[in-house]
């Protein structure tokens, strides 16, 4: 059934349809076939191969492929991952910050870098109220704390992930300022130089 998705996607051997792709596809997802729920996932979160854009749907196949691909496939399960990362920063950027936090906090706990990194970014996001509130100052603690974790863990993701991350480093400074930890901000501070100047540096520690 895959197969045959495979094949009206993309015309060979037989007439190219984007409906049949997708019916084989939803045949092959209901059978348990991982790729077809990572392609299912992407399609629904891209708008490809005549899918709407629906993220509600692209995060329930690409979380079902996760779960079908981590033993059989760990590419399939890589790239569910990055999906669910993607969905998350979307809802991150509609200020959506606890659907973001709902996705990313089993993804950063599985030691995903770039889920790591984001999870620190919905964090900070919530450190003003939906009434435009300061938080006390206690919450604010908390809140930077948490968001530390997460900014140190993305800082010394696996090779291969550095590029993604970004600022995670940064994160993890300016987190340190706010604590009044500042024998760990000077840390990351040099990090941060260090990963300037020679990316990648900190994932060959």
């Amino acid at each position: 059934q895959a197969l045959l998705a495979q094949s009206y996607r993309s015309g060979d051997a037989i007439r190219a349809s984007l409906s049949e792709a997708r019916h084989w596809d939803c045949q092959a997802a209901k059978r348990g076939h991982p790729q077809s729920m990572e392609m299912l996932g992407k399609c629904f979160l891209h708008g490809g191969f005549g899918c709407p854009v629906d993220l509600h749907q692209a995060q329930e196949y690409l979380e079902a492929g996760l779960k079908a691909s981590k033993i059989s496939s760990a590419d399939c399960y890589k790239d569910c991952q990055e999906g669910l990362v993607e969905i998350a920063e979307l809802h991150f950027e509609a200020k959506s910050l606890e659907k973001a936090k709902a996705i990313l906090l089993p993804l950063a706990e599985d030691g995903v870098g770039k889920a790591q990194k984001a999870l620190g970014n919905a964090i900070l996001g919530v450190i003003l109220t939906d009434s435009g509130e300061m938080p006390s100052l206690r919450e604010q603690q908390n809140t930077f704390s948490s968001a530390l974790l997460w900014y140190s863990s993305a800082a010394f993701a696996p090779m291969g992930e550095e590029a993604a991350l970004g600022n995670a480093e940064h994160g993890a400074m300016i987190c340190c300022k706010r604590l009044q930890k500042f024998a760990q901000a000077k840390f990351w501070a040099r990090v941060v130089k260090m990963t300037t100047r020679y990316p990648g540096i900190n994932n060959e520690a």
